[in-house]
C-alpha cells in the first residue's frame, strides 16, 4: 500500500534501531510477521536459495581447512565413517541440543583410535581418552568403561565434559509476549546482546567518582569473600558504598547488595521484555553487584527469575537445566536451601558421582549484555578482569505455594521435589499470555515494595552493651571458650579479638592459661575487654576460693577480672565429667566461695559477682546471703530450652543473664538427644535464616540478644566466629521472634531421657523424684532370672517377642498387645530373638553376658551360656542346628540349640555387634567385628570356625551381611561409609560403593525380584542399589541417621529413622507411601505378619503395631526402657 514519505522514514529509523532478531530455533513467522516483510520485496525463493548456497559454501571452506590442519583424522574418518556423528557430537556440542546418548564402550574403543593421531591437541586426547566416572546405565558395557575417578575430579565447574546445552544469542531486545511465549514459559535462558547502551546507569556508574558523589554515604551489603566454597556462610557485613570503594581493590570483598535507593533504580530503566503488567507487577527486587573481578559465586538455583545485566567488566555464566536437579545433591545443602553442596571451583565426584553426567551451557556477558535466569536454573558465575559492575532484576512469574503445601513440601528442606513440582505445574501454564503493557520505570515498578525488613533497609541499631547491677558495663556479645584447649584456644581467642569481639568468657574448668595467651597475643589494650572466668567447685570455700582467683589472675595475665562466677555448687562424677574433683574435695560451700568473692570485690579484685547453673531457689538462697548486688546469672539457654523461670526471676530482681550453649551444643553433649537442635534444625529457624539470608546462628544469636540474653558463642573456626560476630547486624520481625519464642519445649524426649538439666539441684533441696514416678525403672517387684506368666503362649498363638533396653524379653498377642509373660535379664536385651525350628525355644543375648534358651510357652529358661562379656549381637540359628552368636569380648560362638553346650569358638578380635549370616548350605558363616587393627570381616568354616577367607575395612563392621540367594556374593555396610560385595566363595572384592555417611550401621536388605539391595546409612539417607553392579538406583536424603534395617515386603520396603518416623517406600521409585512418626529414634527394624501388622519399636520404650498399609496405629505396648531391638514373630 501507498504510504506518505513520513511514514517511511520512520519504518525505516525503526529498522534501523531495531535489528531483526535472529532466533535459533522458532520460525519468524512467530514474531512480528508485518512489520518484518514490510519494507521487502525480494521473492522468497531467490531468498531461500542464496541462503542455502551460502551455508553450503562456508560448511565446504570450513571442512576443507580442518582436515588440512588433521589430516590422519581425514583419513580415520575415511576408514571409520560410521564413528563421523560421535565425534561431530563431541567436538561440536552445539550441533544438537540433546545430551549425549552414546554406548561407553563404542565411543571409547573409537576413541583409541583417534587418539593415535598426532594432530590432535592434548586437550582433545585427554577428553578422548577421559571416560565419564557414572553413566548409572545398568549394562555391562558400561561398567566396563567406567573408571574410579571421572573426568573433572577436583576440578572447577565445566571440566567434566564440554558445554552441550545451547543457549541462545539475540542482538535485540524482545517485546514482553514474546520474551514470555518463547523463553519464560519454555524454561530457556536467553542473551540478549548490547541493549543497555540507552540506560543512564550505563553511562554513569564507570564513574567511580559519580558513584561516590551521589550514593557515597549510603549503606550496602557486602561479602568478604570473592571465591565461594562450602564453608562460605552468610557472612554479610554493611557498611557505606565509600567505605566499600576504599577497600575492594586490596581486599576480597564482594558488594552484593539489594537496592534500597530508589535514586539508583531511576538509572535503570525497565527492559521492554518486562514491560507488560503480567510480568512487571511480579518484580520483587534488584541487586547491585561491584567487585574487582576474578570472582568464583556457589553453584546454586534462584527462587525468582533473574535477568542480570553487565555494566562493565564480564561475567561468565554456566547454566544447568532445572530438569537436572536431581544430579546436584540440593536436598545435602550447607549453607543455604538454594545452593548445592557441590564445591564449584573443585567438584569431588567421588562424593558426589550423579553430578558427572549434567549437562550445561555457557555464555560470557560483556558490557551492555542481559542475560535471563529461568527460576531454578542451576548455575555458576565467574567474573573476569577488573571491574565488574551488574545489576539484577528479580521477579516471580509463576507461585505454587498451594501446591507445595497440598504436596507437604518445604522449599527450605525438600529443594530436589520443589522444583520437579515448579516444573510440572509450569508445563500447565498458557503458552502466551495477553500482555497489557504499560510504561513504567524500574522505581515506579518497586514504588511500593516494602524495604523496612531489609539487612540494609536502615542502619540495624547493634545491642551493644548492658549495664550489671555492679554498675559496669558488658557486652551483648562475646567469645565463649569451653572445649577450646591448647593452641587452638590460644588462636581462637586471638583471631575474635582482632575481629571485634570484647568480651571472653572463660573458667578455671577450661584452658585459661591457654586463653589468656591469646588475649597478650592480641595485642589489645585490657581496659577494653570485658573478662569472665568462673570458680571450679573443687575450690569451693572460703580461702581456696580467694587463692584459686589469684591462680585465674595469673593464667589470663590480668590483675582484675571484669567478672567472676561460681561455676557451680558441686563436683560432676564419672570418666567424662566435665569439672571432676579428688577425694576431700571440695572443702567448703558456695555459700563461703560467694562471701570470698565479696571480699575480693570490696578489694578492687573482681567488679561484678555472679553465679552459674544455679536455678530459683538456689538464687532466692544467694539473695537473703549476698551484700555485694548479684550481676550476673549464667544458665543453659537457647531456643528450644529457655529456662524462663530463672530469666523471669533476674528480670524481677535487676540481675542480668547470661546464655551459654545458645546454638544447641548441650543437647547433644548431654546425650539428651543425639543431635543438635538448634543448628540442625531444617523447619522454622531454617526457614527464618533463609529469609534474612543469614546462618541459623546468626538468627538465634539476634533473637536471644532481643530477648536480653548475654550470649558467647565459641568456636574455632575463624569463618563461625566471624559470622557469629556479625549478628549484631541482623534484625528480626517480631514475628520471626514470636516463632523462635515458641520453640521451648518443642523437642519430645524419650522418656529416660526425661532427666531434668537441674535434676541435682531438685536432689539438694529435699525434692528428690520418687522412683515411682520415672517409669523407665523397673519395678523391683520383676525378678532376674525367673519368668512373670500372665497368660501362657498356645502352639497355635500369634506372637510377637520383642526385648527392650530394661533387659526385659516380652512375649505380646500380636493382634492386641496384651502380654502373655516377660522374662528379666541381668542388664539391658538389644539383641533380637530367633525362634527354634519348631517354634518351641526363643533365643537371645543380654549385656549380662549369657545367651539365653527359653520356652515360648511360659518363658522359663531352658538353658544360658555364659560369654563373660556383653552380647548385643543377635543369634543365628543356622539349618543344621547351630546357633551361632558373637560377644563384646570379640569371640563367635558356635552353640548346639539342643542344650547350649560349646561347639567352638572363634577370636575375631574386635567387639562383635553384627549378627553372622551363613549361605545355602550352612557350610560358610560369615560375621564382621568392629577391630580396626585387624581383618574385620571373616568367613568361617561352620564346621569348626576355621577362617576360609578374610577382609579388612577401614573402621570395621557393625551391620549383619547379607548373603544373595545363589550364595555367590555376600554384601555388608563398613564403618568406613563403604557398602561392600565381596565374592561369598573366595572373598574377592565384587565392587565397593562409597556413600557419603560416615558409616553404614544398617543392614541392607536383598530383593532379587529387583535386583537391589536396600540400606539405610547415617548421613546419605536411604539407598537403593543395584546388587550386581553397585550402581546407585534412588535415594531419598534424610537429615537423621538410620540404624534400622529395612524390610521389603510387597515392592513396598520399610524403616525406621534417627527422628522417629517409620515410613513406607516404593521399591521401585522410592515415592514416599506413608509416613508414621514415634516422636523419637527408630532405631529397631520393621517386621510385619500375615494380618498385615508392622511390628516396630521405640528409644521412647513402646512397641507399635501398625497397618502396613496406612500406617495408622493398631495398638502400643510401653515397656520400661528404650527398643531397639527388632521383634520376632512367632505364626506370622
Amino acid at each position: 500500500p501507498e504510504m506518505s514519505e513520513q511514514e517511511v522514514r520512520k519504518r525505516l529509523a525503526r529498522k534501523k534501531q531495531e535489528p531483526r532478531v535472529i532466533y535459533n530455533r522458532y520460525e519468524d513467522k512467530d514474531i512480528d510477521e508485518s512489520t518484518r516483510n514490510e519494507m521487502d520485496d525480494t521473492p522468497f525463493w531467490v531468498k531461500a536459495c542464496c541462503m542455502t548456497l551460502f551455508a553450503f559454501c562456508g560448511l565446504l571452506c570450513a571442512v576443507v581447512v580442518f582436515f588440512y590442519i588433521n589430516p590422519a583424522l581425514f583419513w580415520h574418518l575415511w576408514e571409520h565413517p560410521k564413528s563421523l556423528s560421535r565425534f561431530t557430537r563431541h567436538f561440536f556440542p552445539g550441533s544438537t541440543s540433546r545430551p549425549r546418548d552414546v554406548k561407553k564402550n563404542s565411543w571409547m574403543a573409537e576413541a583409541s583410535e583417534l587418539t593415535g593421531s598426532e594432530s590432535l591437541s592434548e586437550e582433545e586426547r585427554r577428553y578422548l581418552t577421559t571416560p565419564d566416572q557414572h553413566c548409572f546405565a545398568e549394562s555391562e558395557d558400561c561398567l566396563e568403561s567406567q573408571s574410579p575417578v571421572g573426568r573433572g575430579h577436583m576440578k572447577p565447574i565445566g571440566e567434566h565434559r564440554m558445554a552441550d546445552l545451547e543457549i541462545d544469542v539475540l542482538p535485540y531486545m524482545l517485546s514482553s509476549r514474546d520474551f514470555y511465549k518463547h523463553y519464560i514459559r519454555q524454561r530457556r535462558p536467553v542473551v540478549f546482546r548490547d541493549v543497555l547502551s540507552h540506560w543512564p546507569a550505563y553511562k554513569l556508574w564507570r564513574n567511580e567518582t559519580y558513584l561516590r558523589e551521589n550514593y557515597g554515604s549510603s549503606y550496602f551489603r557486602v561479602e568478604p569473600v570473592k571465591l565461594y566454597t562450602n564453608l562460605s556462610y552468610p557472612l554479610h557485613e554493611v557498611m557505606t558504598l565509600n567505605e566499600f570503594l576504599d577497600r575492594y581493590q586490596d581486599e576480597p570483598i564482594y558488594l552484593d547488595s539489594p537496592c534500597h535507593e530508589m535514586k539508583l533504580n531511576e538509572e535503570i530503566l525497565l527492559p521492554d521484555c518486562l514491560s507488560c503488567y503480567e510480568m512487571s507487577s511480579g518484580v520483587s527486587s534488584s541487586t547491585l553487584l561491584i567487585s574487582s573481578g576474578n570472582t568464583s559465586s556457589s553453584f546454586h538455583h534462584d527462587g525468582f527469575e533473574n535477568l542480570i545485566s553487565i555494566i562493565s567488566g564480564s561475567k561468565t555464566v554456566m547454566l544447568f537445566n532445572s530438569s537436572q536437579s536431581g544430579l546436584f545433591y540440593g536436598d545435602q545443602f550447607i549453607t543455604h536451601p538454594a545452593v548445592s553442596p557441590i564445591e564449584p571451583l573443585a567438584v569431588d565426584l567421588d562424593r558426589y558421582p550423579l553430578f558427572a553426567e549434567s549437562h550445561y551451557g555457557t555464555v560470557t556477558l560483556n558490557p551492555g549484555d542481559m542475560l535471563y535466569i529461568p527460576q531454578n536454573w542451576w548455575h555458576h558465575v565467574r567474573s573476569q578482569g577488573n571491574t565488574t559492575i551488574g545489576f539484577n532484576i528479580w521477579w516471580s512469574q509463576f507461585s505454587y505455594d498451594k501446591e507445595m503445601d497440598k504436596e507437604g513440601l518445604n522449599e527450605d528442606v525438600d529443594v530436589t521435589a520443589v522444583i520437579e513440582l515448579f516444573d510440572r505445574m509450569v508445563e500447565k501454564e498458557p503458552l502466551e499470555i495477553d500482555c497489557h503493557d504499560q510504561q513504567k520505570t524500574l522505581t515506579e515498578v518497586m514504588q511500593g515494595l516494602d524495604f523496612s525488613n531489609s539487612v540494609i533497609g536502615k542502619v540495624v541499631e547493634k545491642p551493644l552493651t548492658r549495664v550489671l547491677a555492679s554498675g559496669y558495663e558488658i557486652p551483648m556479645l562475646g567469645f565463649g571458650t569451653a572445649g577450646l584447649f591448647g593452641e587452638i584456644a590460644t588462636s581462637s581467642v586471638k583471631h575474635a579479638l582482632k575481629v571485634g569481639y570484647k568480651m571472653i568468657d572463660s573458667a578455671q574448668g577450661y584452658d585459661e592459661a591457654a586463653v589468656g595467651q591469646g588475649i597478650v597475643e592480641s595485642d589489645v589494650n585490657r581496659s577494653s575487654l570485658f573478662v569472665i572466668s568462673k570458680l571450679h567447685p573443687r575450690y569451693l570455700g572460703y580461702q581456696t576460693t580467694l587463692d584459686a582467683v589469684q591462680l585465674s589472675l595469673g593464667n589470663l595475665h590480668t590483675d582484675y577480672l571484669d567478672a567472676f562466677l561460681i561455676h557451680a555448687i558441686d563436683c560432676d562424677d564419672g570418666e567424662d565429667a566435665h569439672l571432676p574433683c579428688e577425694p576431700g574435695e571440695p572443702k567448703g560451700t558456695w555459700q563461703e566461695s560467694w562471701k570470698a568473692m565479696e571480699k575480693l570485690q570490696h578489694d578492687g579484685v573482681i567488679r561484678s559477682l555472679g553465679v552459674s547453673n544455679f536455678d530459683v531457689p538456689l538464687l532466692e538462697e544467694l539473695l537473703k546471703l549476698a551484700e555485694v548486688p548479684v550481676s550476673l546469672v549464667q544458665n543453659w539457654f537457647d531456643p528450644f530450652y529457655q529456662d524462663c523461670d530463672v530469666r523471669d526471676y533476674c528480670d524481677e530482681n535487676g540481675i542480668s543473664y547470661m546464655g551459654y550453649s545458645t546454638l544447641g551444643t548441650a543437647w547433644k553433649e548431654s546425650g539428651i538427644v543425639d543431635y543438635n537442635p538448634v543448628l540442625e534444625d531444617r523447619s522454622k529457624l531454617m526457614h527464618i535464616a533463609v529469609e534474612n539470608d543469614a546462618t541459623i546462628s546468626q538468627i538465634v544469636l539476634r533473637w536471644a540478644m532481643d530477648s536480653h540474653v548475654i550470649v558467647i558463642p565459641r568456636s574455632s573456626s575463624p569463618l563461625h566466629i566471624n559470622t557469629n560476630l556479625l549478628s549484631r547486624d541482623k534484625r528480626l520481625t517480631e514475628a520471626e521472634k514470636e516463632t523462635i519464642d515458641k520453640l521451648e519445649g518443642e523437642i519430645r524426649m524419650p522418656d529416660d531421657e526425661l532427666v531434668d538439666y537441674y535434676m541435682k539441684l531438685d536432689e539438694r533441696h529435699g525434692q528428690s523424684r520418687n522412683d515411682e514416678e520415672n517409669e523407665f525403672r523397673v519395678p523391683a517387684s520383676i525378678p532376674v532370672g525367673t519368668p512373670v506368666v500372665h497368660k501362657p503362649v498356645g502352639q497355635d498363638d500369634s506372637v510377637v517377642f520383642v526385648a527392650s533396653d530394661d533387659g526385659i524379653m516380652y512375649a505380646l498377642e500380636a493382634a492386641t498387645g496384651s502380654l502373655n509373660w516377660l522374662f528379666r535379664t541381668g542388664n539391658e536385651v538389644g539383641s533380637s530373638a530367633a525362634l527354634s525350628r519348631n517354634g518351641s525355644e526363643l533365643y537371645f543375648g543380654s549385656d549380662d553376658g549369657h545367651i539365653y534358651a527359653l520356652f515360648v510357652h511360659d518363658g522359663t529358661v531352658v538353658w544360658k551360656f555364659d560369654t563373660g562379656d556383653a552380647v548385643t549381637a543377635s543369634p543365628l540359628l543356622a539349618s543344621d542346628g547351630i546357633i551361632y552368636c558373637g560377644s563384646q569380648n570379640g569371640k563367635l560362638y558356635a552353640l548346639a540349640s539342643a542344650d547350649g553346650s560349646l561347639l567352638y569358638e572363634v577370636d575375631l578380635k574386635g567387639p562383635i555387634w553384627s549378627s553372622a549370616a551363613t549361605n545355602s548350605q550352612s557350610s560358610i558363616v560369615y560375621v564382621g567385628s568392629l577391630s580396626e587393627d585387624t581383618d574385620n570381616f571373616y568367613a568361617l568354616s561352620s564346621t569348626d570356625g576355621t577362617i576360609i577367607w578374610s577382609y579388612r575395612t577401614s573402621y570395621g563392621v557393625w551391620s549383619t551381611p547379607r548373603v544373595t540367594a545363589d550364595s555367590k556374593t555376600v554384601i555388608f555396610g563398613g564403618q568406613d561409609g563403604y557398602l561392600y560385595a565381596l565374592d561369598a566363595i573366595v572373598g574377592h572384592e565384587l565392587w565397593k560403593l562409597k556413600t557419603t555417611s560416615a558409616a553404614i550401621d544398617s543392614s541392607a536388605t536383598i530383593s532379587e525380584e529387583f535386583e537391589t539391595i536396600f540400606v539405610g546409612t547415617s548421613e546419605s539417607g536411604f539407598l537403593a542399589v543395584n546388587f550386581k553392579t553397585g550402581k546407585l538406583k534412588w535415594s531419598v536424603r534424610f537429615r537423621d541417621e538410620i540404624v534400622s534395617s529395612p524390610l521389603l515386603k510387597d515392592s513396598v520396603v520399610y524403616f525406621g529413622v534417627g527422628n522417629g518416623d517409620v515410613l513406607a517406600l516404593s521399591a521401585s521409585t522410592g515415592k514416599e507411601m506413608w509416613r508414621f512418626s514415634c516422636g523419637s529414634s527408630v532405631m529397631s527394624s520393621p517386621r510385619i505378619n500375615s494380618q498385615g501388622f508392622l511390628f516396630i519399636g521405640s528409644v521412647n520404650h513402646k512397641i507399635y503395631a501398625l497397618d502396613s498399609k496406612t500406617g495408622s496405629v493398631q495398638w502400643t505396648y510401653k515397656t520400661y526402657g528404650p527398643v531397639v531391638a527388632t521383634a520376632t514373630m512367632l505364626n506370622p
